[in-house]
């Protein structure tokens, strides 16, 4: 079985040994060390590293050059680019010492970015960053934003992740904010007005943005952070008059394009920069024309070269991708089989770009003050340990039936009901078994003989159709946690399940949210990929997150969690299976096992009592009672005649049943009617033989109630001969028999279906619900 691990690690599935990355060579990291930011004799700024001969009293600066990936957002970009094998390539025929990953933070070009779509910009990630580990160069994870000091709580989360996953690595360089741009500049572009602006996010705006960033890396990484600045990351003249200050190994960024900036103007302001003492990364450089497309200008861009080496600058060339742009470095013929290995897939960019890294060296050596290469082990995290009680699980479904051992149940539902501004539906389907009940659907979701259990639960043969709707479609799988209330898992230190199908957004969801009232159904989740095996999902809460840009933001709340769901919009798999839902760390209160001392077993089946509480009989009010399905009548007034359903007569020698045939067939009881009213001792004589079990073993002690069992007799006794009620449901919620007893009764259920049913006995002194199966 894989398991499907999230958590402080990035989202990534595990064998059964650890998958390890280590590098396959002695490269510029081995050389270097950590890179860091200080100032040369000259106090000018520069970037050395941490090993003996190229640290800062050795007087060698280290500059690395290499490429910078394009926009994460884009398909075109990412299928072959952001791969090992482009990486290896490039490093093989291009010299790189250093790669980009640009990620994409806003959703944009129709496209996802990390604030709609974490996972898979982190596996992006994680695929960049393995792949430049193993060639042992250095790579930027970079928050590819123009609007960076507008999501500050979505980059200290991201780079508070980043660092605790790669932040022990001196591959690794964090670029907080990439180029800061117009203050009318949308996370998703400008408009023509936009574009006409001169007003440029200010130095001030980003040093404090900066300034809530960095803390939360060096909680956990005291690696090189690089710094945007204004107009596009092209004037340092801010840094360079109010540097950020109680920070060490911190450089700031520059970008030119050979035919936007001259080395005269922009060159020179950065040049006053560096002389001030501030370490300079060009973290993103062109042939072209800042648009990124444009024509080349040859001497400006050797004017540049000269004077990155003058002042000894690491670099990255924008961009490692065959986009449509002038400035994209490998064309498009080489119909889509992702070799870099042929002169003819380079562009006039790319050849220029290739020929500048020649300078790079060829081989390195190892760190001479003995630095050791650190093993790179992804997703080191130990996965959460199950109890070994099985305490800690919701629902493993053996019992095949829609309820879990907490106080709620299950459900499935479609996209049916949802309208989007026009007022257009969608029209998904799912191929559950069903039945209405009270003018809804009610889906049966459990399914036997998978997963090597009995039971599991899921959805069958979905189907999702869009029709004119605006957004995607969907349908979910649901576990309510409670009945009424928010359940606390507040000591649950993950959620764990096993699952198979189609790819999904797990959400945890607050009580009181169902209705979007807290979050506007922007509800806490998070991406499970697709698995056609069993694999094993580990979602640690601080995985759990809300879109940016639409709901509403709110806290999520551990103690009040309504419901757990699946939701499926993809159409990889028209199936998602799920099974042995487990929150690690929390005790889940619930009926006895089989194995505990209050089981009664017979060859007809079992009884799984709750356990003994010392709460009042509420049924309502106990977190661990059994629910029931929601009736047509009142259930809170145990008293009130308006639940009460007149019960078809009952026959002392042959427990037949006489009724209509839109009856409900009850099962037989041993006494009739009159005498279970009035007189409790001809009921009990009847359940003689149910005394002969241990009935001490079966003490519904919530509300004083005894229940034994003897093959297909279930008995039920009332303290001090008090009257009571009992109710019975089935799996769907249906009520299948109600009747009333004074003292005890004696229910046959060998004339019942086979199948799982809910038994609710309340009287004045309580209630109390038992689960029954019937063979």
């Amino acid at each position: 079985m894989n398991i499907f691990r999230f958590g402080i690690a990035l989202a990534l599935s595990l064998a059964t040994t650890t998958m390890a990355a280590t590098p396959n060579r002695i490269g510029p990291v081995t050389q270097y060390g950590q890179l860091q930011a200080d100032k040369n004799a000259s106090n000018q700024g520069r970037i050395y590293g941490s090993c003996k001969d190229y640290n800062k009293q050795s007087g060698n600066a280290v500059k690395v050059r290499g490429m910078s990936l394009y926009w994460s957002l884009l398909k075109d970009a990412t299928d072959k680019y952001y791969t090992e094998q482009a990486i290896d390539a490039m490093v093989s025929e291009m010299n790189i010492e250093v790669i980009r990953f640009a990620m994409g933070t806003a959703s944009d070009w129709g496209n996802k970015g990390y604030d709609s779509d974490p996972y898979t910009q982190e596996s992006l990630l994680k695929t960049v960053v393995e792949a430049a580990i193993k060639n042992d160069i250095y790579v930027i994870i970079d928050w590819h934003s123009h609007t960076a000091h507008t999501e500050t709580q979505l980059a200290k989360k991201f780079f508070k992740k980043m660092a605790q996953t790669y932040g022990g690595y001196n591959n690794v360089i964090f670029e907080i904010y990439n180029e800061p741009a117009k203050t009318c500049h949308t996370a998703t572009g400008a408009d023509d007005e936009c574009e006409k602006s001169n007003e440029f996010v200010t130095w001030s705006t980003v040093k404090s943005y900066a300034e809530e960033v960095i803390p939360v890396i060096r909680e956990y990484s005291d690696n090189l952070i690089v710094v945007g600045t204004p107009s596009w990351s092209a004037d340092l003249s801010g840094a360079a008059q109010s540097p950020l200050t109680g920070y060490s190994n911190i450089a700031y960024t520059f970008h030119y394009y050979g035919s936007t900036h001259t080395v005269s103007n922009q060159g020179n302001s950065a040049a006053n920069a560096i002389k001030r003492g501030l370490s300079v990364f060009v973290t993103e450089w062109g042939v072209c024309e800042a648009s990124g497309n444009g024509s080349i200008n040859n001497e400006e861009n050797t004017k540049w070269q000269n004077w990155m080496n003058t002042y000894e600058l690491s670099a990255a060339n924008w961009s490692a991708s065959q986009v449509n742009e002038a400035c994209a470095a490998f064309t498009q013929d080489d119909q889509g089989k992702g070799s870099l290995m042929n002169e003819t897939y380079y562009t006039t960019s790319g050849s220029m770009v290739k020929g500048y890294l020649s300078s790079n060296p060829t081989s390195y050596s190892e760190c001479e003050s003995g630095y050791e290469v650190p093993e790179y082990i992804p997703d080191t995290p130990t996965i959460p340990q199950d109890a070994e009680d099985g305490s800690d699980i919701i629902d493993d479904l053996e019992d095949g039936d829609n309820f879990p051992y907490t106080p709620g149940e299950w459900i499935a539902y479609t996209d049916n009901t949802s309208k989007d501004d026009d007022g257009n539906s969608p029209n998904s389907t799912i191929g559950n078994s069903s039945k209405t009940v009270k003018g809804q659907i009610a889906y049966d979701i459990t399914f036997p003989n998978l997963n090597e259990s009995n039971y599991v639960a899921g959805l069958q043969d979905i189907k999702l159709v869009k029709g004119d709707y605006m957004y995607d479609p969907y349908v979910t799988l649901a576990l309510n946690l409670n009945k009424d209330d928010g359940y606390d898992l507040s000591s649950c230190t993950a959620i764990k399940y096993e699952y198979k199908g189609a790819a999904h957004n797990f959400k945890a969801v607050m009580a009181g949210d169902f209705d979007g009232k807290l979050t506007e159904y922007n509800n806490h989740h998070t991406k499970v990929n697709a698995s056609g095996t069993w694999t094993t999902a580990v979602i640690d809460w601080g995985d759990l997150y809300q879109d940016v840009g639409w709901g509403k933001e709110a806290e999520l709340d551990k103690t009040n969690i309504g419901r757990f769901s699946w939701e499926v919009k993809d159409k990889t798999y028209n199936y998602l299976f799920v099974d042995n839902i487990r929150c690690n760390g929390t005790k889940i209160e619930r009926p006895a096992s089989s194995a505990s001392t209050d089981d009664i077993s017979s060859s007809s089946g079992e009884i799984l009592l709750p356990p003994t509480s010392a709460s009042s009989g509420d049924i309502n009010s106990s977190s661990d009672d059994v629910p029931l399905p929601p009736t047509s009548a009142s259930t809170g007034d145990i008293n009130s005649s308006s639940d009460d359903v007149p019960l078809p007569p009952t026959s002392a020698s042959s427990g037949d049943i006489n009724s209509s045939s839109d009856d409900v067939p009850l099962p037989p009881t041993s006494a009739s009617s009159a005498s279970q009213q009035t007189e409790s001792s001809s009921s009990t004589d009847e359940c003689s033989d149910c005394e002969t079990t241990t009935i001490a073993k079966a003490q519904a002690a919530r509300a004083g109630y005894t229940i034994s069992r003897q093959d297909n007799t279930l008995c039920i006794y009332s303290p001090n001969g008090s009257a009571f009620k009992v109710e019975m449901f089935d799996i769907m919620g249906n009520t299948v028999m109600k009747t009333r007893a004074t003292g005890s009764i004696s229910l046959q259920l060998n004339n019942m279906l086979s199948g799982t049913y809910l038994v609710r006995i309340s009287g004045k002194s309580g209630a109390s619900t038992i689960k029954v199966n019937v063979k």
